[in-house]
């Protein structure tokens, strides 16, 4: 990340959608994040929870192949995710769901969003 770039506030690890139905608004692909395993790309899928958005992020190549496939028409849709077993490993996959699936996914409890730190010194 250089001087001028803006980070990410994430609210949430894609490993967390996981098991849960939700509605994918928009997903957004950073190239080249600089992590200690090297330089990777990394996933946004901006989830709508409530009529409120919420940024899930992280680095599963399963679906940052997905939505490099995607078009501007794919969105919004109802999705889970789904690890998979892949050559090295496992992976993450969005898995469609129907409209009238129900979503199950719930908004991140604010103490979640922004954890207490006692050091704080007021």
């Amino acid at each position: 990340m250089g001087i001028w770039d803006k980070p990410v506030k994430a609210d949430g690890k894609l490993n967390e959608l996981e098991g849960f139905v939700f509605e994918v608004k928009s997903a957004a692909i950073r190239p080249n994040v600089h992590t200690q395993y090297g330089t990777k790309d990394a996933l946004d899928l901006v989830v709508t929870i409530d009529g409120k958005d919420y940024t899930y992020s992280g680095f599963s190549a399963g679906i940052i192949a997905q939505v490099r496939n995607a078009d501007d028409g794919d969105f919004p849709f109802r999705a889970t995710v789904e690890k998979i077993a892949v050559k090295n490993g496992t992976t993450l996959n969005l898995v469609p769901a129907g409209d009238d699936v129900e979503l199950t996914l719930e908004a991140p409890a604010p103490e979640e969003l922004f954890p207490a730190d006692d050091d704080i010194p007021f």
